[in-house]
């Protein structure tokens, strides 16, 4: 659901908070904030990606069907996952 969103006075904000960039960095779904980070380190920092350890990718937990994206991405920053996230 879109909100507007109000920033604090004196808050900087930048292309990164843009909607036409975080419409781009998304599909027709839902938010894609994966694709978006990788953007960001690979086009915007100039790092690139280190390749994915094959056979080392663990199973995530079950959070449901209700769980939201944060919810889900930061199951990636516990347990088995936390080396590379």
């Amino acid at each position: 659901a879109r909100q507007p969103v109000t920033y604090p006075a004196g808050q900087r904000h930048g292309i990164l908070t843009q909607p036409s960039f975080l419409a781009a960095t998304s599909n027709g779904e839902e938010n894609n904030a994966i694709a978006r980070g990788r953007l960001v380190r690979e086009l915007l920092l100039c790092q690139p990606m280190p390749p994915i350890p094959i056979g080392v990718v663990p199973a995530l937990p079950d959070l449901g069907p209700n769980a939201t994206l944060r919810e889900r991405l930061s199951a990636h920053n516990q347990g088995a996952c936390e080396g590379c996230h």
